[in-house]
């Protein structure tokens, strides 16, 4: 027995070409018939295949549902996306990552939804999840860092996903502290990291990244339509999911990969080039006390300092950092 996903490998490896379904049943050894099943059902999924008489099956169009296969498929990463986990719909992608990680998962290792039920951000509170044209993504990631250092994996994937929408876009996204991707000061990615510790030794830590990608504005409801946005609204273009997928594992991987060859204080000076929040008056929480302050540089453990009108300077680890 074939996997659907066998014919469809067997269509992207020639892409813009016809595949005889005579030949691709010999080399796999099937019947044609079984072929034809198999195309069946990848139309049943969503792609658009074409039948050339005498010439047999080209693969013209994929669907917009960053399925694992498509995923995968040309990804030019060394670790992340080599394996890959996608759901049409989930409670929450980091749930679902935080599972695979307690069985050993592999680093490295994604799961992606087209919709999440339970979506959520930092400090408790909820993520707005719509399917169909956001990126709802979780990575496994093991690094060899101190847990009091965990913020710089943080700090690491901002930096990366500002620098693949500078890449990808004409937009200016600037990084808000200290996971907050932003667009003219609308919220435009949330990053949230999660970590599973012993006192001196991280086991792992799960990367969540939500993107808004496609949406409109009807996509987002009433209580977030002023503070978010989306690539879509701020430049007309629609765009593929999956290749953004790509895209953004890619460049994790190369900045991630900066953070395990001990090279922080270069994603640091990163950072602060794309940062929103350092130079501003910032009012933050520190030790349960109120204090405002100018946020003034980034720690190499990833803390922002913020230093008060006395002079005073304040390490802010965790808690909500407000430009006033």
């Amino acid at each position: 027995m074939i996997r659907t996903d066998t014919i469809l490998d067997a269509l992207k490896a020639a892409p813009g070409k016809s595949v005889s379904g005579a030949a691709l049943a010999k080399e796999l050894g099937v019947s044609r018939a079984a072929v034809w099943k198999h195309m069946a059902a990848l139309k049943r999924r969503g792609y658009r295949i074409v039948t050339i008489p005498f010439q047999g099956y080209r693969l013209a169009a994929c669907p917009d549902l960053m399925l694992s296969g498509d995923i995968k498929a040309g990804l030019k990463t060394r670790c992340f996306g080599k394996e890959v986990y996608s759901f049409q719909e989930t409670s929450s992608t980091s749930d679902a990552a935080s599972a695979l990680a307690r069985g050993g998962a592999l680093e490295g290792t994604v799961v992606v939804a087209d919709k999440q039920d339970q979506g959520r951000g930092r400090m408790g509170r909820s993520w707005e999840s719509a399917p169909g044209v956001g990126i709802w993504m979780s990575i496994i990631l093991r690094p060899h860092i101190p847990p009091m250092n965990a913020p710089q994996v943080t700090i690491t994937s901002a930096v990366a996903v500002a620098e693949l929408l500078r890449q990808e876009t004409a937009l200016e996204p600037a990084i808000e502290w200290p996971n907050d991707i932003v667009i003219q000061g609308r919220k435009v990615c949330g990053i949230l990291t999660e970590m599973v510790a012993e006192q001196d030794r991280v086991e792992f830590v799960i990367l969540g990244i939500g993107l808004n990608v496609n949406h409109a504005e009807k996509d987002f409801s009433p209580q977030v339509r002023n503070v978010a946005t989306s690539l879509y609204l701020e430049d007309g273009k629609r765009r593929d999911r999956t290749v953004l997928v790509q895209r953004l594992l890619e460049r994790l991987e190369t900045v991630y990969d900066m953070l395990e060859a001990g090279k922080f204080n270069e994603i640091a000076t990163q950072w602060s080039a794309h940062s929103c929040t350092l130079g501003r008056r910032v009012q933050c929480s520190f030790d349960g006390k109120p204090v405002q302050g100018t946020a003034e540089s980034l720690a190499l453990d990833g803390a922002l300092l913020v230093r008060d009108d006395t002079g005073e300077l304040y390490r802010v680890t965790c808690g909500d950092v407000l430009c006033i």
